[in-house]
């Protein structure tokens, strides 16, 4: 799971909320990544498209739903490769 780019820490990121209880996690878990509220997890879940790993990586750079996901796949998936993209092409 490490390799396949579905953690970030020792949180598992790659989670498809397809029902409350999934919904619920991936708030927690943008929670727990991030140390954003529970209104701020809860808004940019639903602004990433209920896509914890995007939610993650708009938290931390400030970027949109679209940027997050660009820098994703730039950074092959991984949240922490796409933050160091962000910082690299920040400078």
């Amino acid at each position: 799971m490490i390799k396949l780019g579905k953690v970030y820490g020792n949180l598992m990121v790659d989670l498809k909320p397809t029902n409350i209880k999934l919904l619920d996690r991936a708030v927690r878990i943008v929670i727990y990544a991030t140390s954003a509220s529970e209104e701020t997890a809860n808004k940019y879940i639903k602004l990433s498209g209920y896509n914890p790993k995007v939610a993650i990586v708009m938290i931390k750079t400030g970027v949109s739903r679209e940027k997050a996901e660009e820098l994703l796949s730039k950074g092959e998936g991984f949240v922490t490769k796409a933050i160091k993209v962000f910082e690299m092409l920040k400078d």
